[in-house]
């Protein structure tokens, strides 16, 4: 897996625009541009609420965004291992 800001730039891209995300669209140009276009109106509504409380909250927001990353990284693991029955 590559880290590279144009790797790291085309995969988080590609993600916002795929399944569940449903953030952005872009156009199919060799040099494809970006545009905000969330799926619905409660993704836009819950987007819009988001920015507008990140500036004043900016330590908590950030802890819940990599909290969740943690939970979920943990669950992955704990998939793993063996356990006594």
């Amino acid at each position: 897996m590559a880290f590279s800001p144009d790797a790291v730039s085309h995969r988080t891209s590609r993600d916002l625009r795929r399944g569940a995300a449903g953030i952005l669209i872009s156009n199919t140009d060799v040099s494809p541009k970006y545009r905000f276009q969330p799926r619905d109106e409660s993704l836009h509504a819950a987007l819009r609420d988001l920015a507008a409380a990140y500036p004043s909250d900016v330590i908590a927001i950030s802890n819940l965004i990599h909290d969740a990353a943690t939970r979920n990284a943990h669950r992955f693991a704990d998939a793993f291992r063996l356990r006594k029955d």
